[in-house]
């Protein structure tokens, strides 16, 4: 999958706030929303590709508990239901950040679905 950014944080919203957090921000949205704060990941052409088991190994190197798989939109890429797989078998808590246009049989802990309007 194409990776826009891999980096570790703080949560800054919702349930886990607070919580130092692994995010991956998946590159690529089907949507281009005018008022979208992470336009730099748009195009599913940016960023680098990078295979399950590195984005998983990743994770790991950074030691938080918590992912968060944002993106652009993360249901875009098949590749998030064996990411999410194998993170739930390492004993990651996983929040999926999600417009809710689309659907993958995925594992999570927290699926943040932010609706989108045709309007």
């Amino acid at each position: 999958m194409r990776i826009t950014e891999l980096f570790s944080s703080k949560q800054g919203e919702g349930l886990w706030t607070g919580v130092q957090s692994t995010f991956v921000r998946v590159a690529g949205c089907h949507l281009y929303c005018k008022y979208c704060d992470t336009k730099y990941a748009f195009s599913e052409t940016d960023g680098r590709e990078l295979c399950v088991e590195e984005i998983v190994e990743k994770a790991i190197m950074f030691g938080n508990r918590h992912v968060v798989l944002t993106g652009g939109e993360p249901m875009l890429h098949a590749e998030l239901v064996p990411l999410t797989h194998q993170l739930n078998r390492r004993g990651f808590a996983i929040t999926i950040e999600t417009s809710g246009t689309l659907e993958l049989p995925v594992r999570c802990d927290l699926l943040s679905v932010s609706p989108k309007l045709s309007n």
